[in-house]
C-alpha cells in the first residue's frame, strides 16, 4: 500500500482494502499526531490511514502552518514530515518540536533521502526517513513506534520529577561529576526535567546556541543518542534537586 506523488502531475496510488484498526483503544483515541505534508490530498489519504487507527491527525500544508499548531497544541505525541514545503524546510519544524517542553518522536518523509541529516537524527528525536511514495502499513509501525516512545519519554519524565523519589546527583551517580562539566551538570539538571533550549537559555543566562553546545557534549559523553534516550537512561538513576547547581558559564 503506497501513497504518495509519482510520475507527471499528483498520481496517488491508494490501494481499495476493508477500514479497522488493530490498535483503536481508549490510549490511542487520546494520541495526537502532526501531520506536516505540502500536498493536501496525499495528506487527507494518509491522515485518513492513520485516523483508522483512532489517532487524532492535526493536518498542515506549510511550515508557518505546523508551527502555529505547535503553539497552539503545545505538545503532539508524535509527528510527521515532510521535508519539501513551500515556505521552508521541514526540519524547522522537527527543531521547534524537539525544543518544547514536552518533545515528540518525529518521522521525516522526503522524495529523496538525504544523508546529511542522518548526524542529527537522534538528536532531535527523528525516528525515520521514509521515502516518498510511502508504503501505508510502514507509516502505521513507525507511527506507533514513535507515538510510545514518547509517551515512554512522558512517564520517565513525571517520575524523574516527583518529589517523594527527588535525590541528588551525587547521592545516586557520584561519578558523573567526573564526566561532566560544572555547566554540563546544570543543563543535565534541565533536561532531565523536560525544559526547552529556550527556557533553559533564560535559566541559565547564556544564548539558545550555548545550551546547544552544552547538550551535544552531553549526549557524547553520557553515549546517549537523544534528549528521549537520556531520560529513559537516567531517570531511574538520577533525581536532581529542583535548583541544580550554580556554577559558573
Amino acid at each position: 500500500m503506497n501513497v504518495g506523488t509519482s510520475g507527471e502531475g499528483n498520481r496517488i496510488t491508494v490501494p481499495v482494502g476493508p477500514g479497522g484498526s488493530r490498535r483503536s483503544s481508549g490510549r490511542a483515541e487520546r494520541a495526537r499526531v502532526l501531520l506536516v505534508d505540502p500536498d493536501p490530498p496525499v495528506a487527507k489519504i494518509l491522515a485518513e490511514v492513520l485516523a483508522r487507527d483512532g489517532l487524532k491527525i492535526e493536518l498542515a500544508h506549510t511550515t508557518g502552518d505546523a508551527l502555529t499548531r505547535v503553539r497552539h497544541y503545545g505538545r503532539f505525541d508524535a509527528a510527521i514530515i515532510n521535508r519539501g514545503l513551500p515556505d521552508g524546510d521541514g526540519l524547522t519544524i522537527v527543531w521547534r518540536l524537539h525544543e518544547q517542553e514536552w518533545p515528540c518522536y518525529t518521522i521525516i518523509m522526503d522524495e529523496h533521502f538525504d544523508a546529511s541529516i542522518a548526524k542529527d537524527a537522534f538528536l532531535v528525536g527523528i525516528v525515520a526517513c521514509l521515502r516518498k511514495p510511502v508504503d501505508a502499513e510502514m507509516l502505521r509501525a513507525v507511527t506507533w513506534r514513535a507515538v510510545e516512545g514518547t509517551r515512554m519519554w512522558r512517564d520517565c519524565l513525571v517520575e524523574a520529577t516527583n518529589p517523594a523519589t527527588v535525590e541528588t546527583a551525587e547521592d545516586r551517580a557520584p561519578g558523573l561529576g567526573d564526566e561532566l562539566t560544572p555547566r554540563e551538570l546544570d543543563v543535565l539538571d534541565l533536561l532531565l526535567r523536560g525544559r526547552s533550549t529556550s527556557d533553559m537559555a533564560t535559566q541559565l543566562s547564556v544564548s539558545s546556541r550555548t545550551i546547544k553546545y552544552h547538550v551535544t557534549n552531553i549526549f557524547k559523553k553520557l553515549g546517549t543518542p537523544s534528549r528521549v534516550s537520556l531520560l529513559a537512561t537516567y531517570s531511574k538513576t538520577l533525581r536532581l534537586t529542583g535548583t541544580g547547581t550554580t556554577s559558573s558559564k
